[in-house]
């Protein structure tokens, strides 16, 4: 048995795209694909498959190298597992739920050629590039007591200012407006961003929207891109609420995606818990029809701040207590003290 070889006729590798020509040719009006209104047909898929494969081909791909994708259950993840290995290369999907470090590893360690990304990720990365305003002279980021330039760690929030021959001479008969937005050479945006290592800045929110609570800074923005990522949320929009403790905190306005499904606002707090630091979650979250918005479609949060001020928990009256005084040890030295010590308390 060994003397006789391998031969065209009773060796056939097998290969995942090996029905894809016979369903073209016997199926090609059925539906091979259904992804919301997105229809394809099995002609249409066959036809998409072969223009991709025809496409990493004229890029250099060659047998057995590697092209990988980061992209969620969409129809293009779909026809790559046919694309790639019509090619002859080896398809590495990856996980969209990787953060960026591990994201790299796989990239390295599977030495892809070819790494394709979902429109979702890339929109992220065109906007990390910036703009290039050449009137502008300079731009920065600065402690808006101080002044002083925030450290380029990426972290430390401050208000963005910048100056410039494109910067506005000032606001007319209204000497106030100018006092607020002028600071020694630089104009004050009012928006509130951080700067990276490299120099970019990047805007967080606007200055009026963050949300102070407990001496904590917490960017609406950021709390609004998690609940964006909860599956029962349409769209959402953060507020501060008045607190008789803390100041303020955050509150959600959250429209729900399914309509007679509704939202949990407990689910809602509790994906909030998984995906950002305790002091950020809402400590409120409100179901709305819809969010309200302007003409230029920018949300209206003047509004939701009237409708936070109501929802905002009642002041526990202070109740007057005899304070005795005696003795006791603290820090390692005896001394009078109040017997009503003061005592941290967490908001975790």
């Amino acid at each position: 048995m060994e003397q006789l070889p391998k031969r065209p006729a009773n060796y056939v590798p097998l290969s995942p795209v090996g029905f894809l020509p016979r369903a073209n040719a016997v199926y090609g009006d059925r539906t091979s694909v259904i992804y919301g209104r997105v229809r394809f047909t099995w002609s249409q898929t066959y036809a998409r498959c072969r223009r991709l494969a025809s496409s990493l081909l004229s890029l250099g791909v060659r047998n057995h190298d590697v092209v990988s994708v980061l992209a969620p259950n969409v129809p293009a993840l779909y026809e790559m597992h046919f694309a790639v290995p019509m090619a002859g290369a080896v398809l590495n999907t990856i996980n969209t739920r990787l953060d960026a470090r591990a994201v790299a590893g796989i990239l390295r360690h599977s030495e892809a050629k070819v790494f394709f990304v979902d429109y979702q990720y890339r929109a992220r990365l065109k906007s990390r590039q910036g703009v290039s305003v050449l009137s502008l002279a300079d731009a920065d980021v600065k402690d808006a007591k101080t002044m002083a330039s925030v450290p380029r760690d990426g972290k430390t929030v401050g208000e963005i200012v910048l100056r410039g021959s494109s910067i506005m001479k000032g606001y007319l008969n209204n000497p106030e407006a100018n006092s607020d937005a002028f600071k020694g050479e630089w104009f004050l945006t009012g928006d509130v961003g951080v700067v990276h290592a490299d120099g970019y800045i990047e805007i967080k929110d606007r200055s009026k929207d963050v949300i102070i609570s407990g001496g904590e800074n917490i960017c609406s923005k950021e709390v609004e891109e998690v609940l964006f990522q909860h599956p029962a949320v349409a769209d959402a929009a953060v507020v501060a609420m008045p607190h008789p403790h803390w100041g303020e905190t955050p509150c959600a306005f959250v429209v729900a995606r399914d309509k007679a499904a509704g939202v949990c606002e407990d689910d809602v707090v509790a994906f909030c818990r998984k995906h950002m630091a305790r002091f950020m979650v809402p400590k409120k979250v409100v179901v709305y029809d819809a969010i309200p918005r302007n003409g230029n479609g920018k949300v209206e949060k003047n509004l939701l701040r009237e409708a936070a001020k109501k929802l905002a928990p009642a002041a526990v009256p202070a109740q007057k207590t005899k304070v005795k005084t005696t003795t006791t040890t603290v820090g390692g030295r005896r001394g009078e003290h109040p017997v009503a010590h003061v005592m941290a308390v967490s908001r975790l």
